[in-house]
């Protein structure tokens, strides 16, 4: 398996997510919802499984929990060395 690195594109779809649902999109911290999604791209056991990111209902507009898939294109990855 591959590594994945977020990039420009994984920054934008994850702004643009955080200012969709978040119901004070300007309280949340952008490089943690990034290393969230890198994190959930590195831990799928096979490369088949979704990238999925979740914003606890406490923190959406809607009061319910919401969730992102982000395609494998939205970052680079890198062979493990």
């Amino acid at each position: 398996m591959k590594i994945a690195l977020a990039n420009d594109k994984t920054k934008q779809v994850l702004q643009d997510w955080v200012n969709k649902v978040a119901a004070l999109p300007e309280r949340h911290n952008l490089e943690a919802w990034l290393s969230v999604a890198e994190q959930s791209a590195n831990n799928r056991q096979s490369e088949r499984e979704d990238i999925v990111v979740e914003m606890r209902g406490f923190a959406t507009a809607s009061g319910k929990p919401e969730t992102l898939t982000v395609e494998s294109c939205a970052f680079d990855w890198f062979e493990r060395g």
